[in-house]
């Protein structure tokens, strides 16, 4: 099976608690990551616009525009929607977990990070917003040697495809 490995990302970091912001840089940085901060949710936004990132680690309670209201941005924005956003909530219950998934985040992150939860949920992240994309797409050996051998729709059906959501048809004339 081939399998997708992800390289360093460029994650933003959005929190305007200096430690926490400082700390979970540092943690990225230690994975390998190149890693930009922001000070509230305006910035972020600002330098989401401007620049191109991986990934977004977003605190909810901000000056300037919270969490929330980012979130909310970024959901109505065609090119930044699927930019994946992990939440480190720091409002209390699971009803605020539950209002950021639907507003898009893709996971959440307790403010004390454990290192392996980190890097666990930013390699999920972004393999779904690399196959989101098109950026990646996993097939077998069977897949592979029948796209090399050029019999692709005979061998359509021996092949496995993984992490398609939606049917694939194939079409062929007769």
């Amino acid at each position: 099976m081939t399998s997708l490995r992800l390289g360093p990302a460029r994650p933003l970091v959005a929190d305007d608690n200096k430690v926490n912001r400082l700390l979970l840089a540092r943690s990225l940085e230690l994975q390998g990551h190149s890693v930009v901060s922001a000070t509230d949710g305006k910035a972020a936004l600002a330098m989401l616009a401007e620049d191109g990132f991986d990934l977004l680690l977003l605190d909810m309670e901000m000056p300037e525009m919270n969490g929330f209201q980012v979130l909310e941005r970024l959901n109505a924005d065609r090119v930044l929607r699927d930019l994946p956003a992990i939440v480190t909530p720091s409002l209390e219950g699971i009803a605020n977990v539950v209002r950021c998934i639907g507003l898009g985040a893709e996971d959440d992150l307790p403010k004390r990070v454990n290192p392996v939860l980190l890097k666990a949920r930013i390699g999920a992240g972004l393999e779904a917003h690399a196959k989101a994309c098109g950026h990646a797409v996993l097939i077998d050996a069977a897949m592979a040697s029948a796209l090399s051998e050029g019999d692709f729709v005979e061998r359509l059906g021996d092949a496995q495809f993984h992490g398609i959501a939606a049917p694939v048809e194939v079409y062929a004339e007769a």
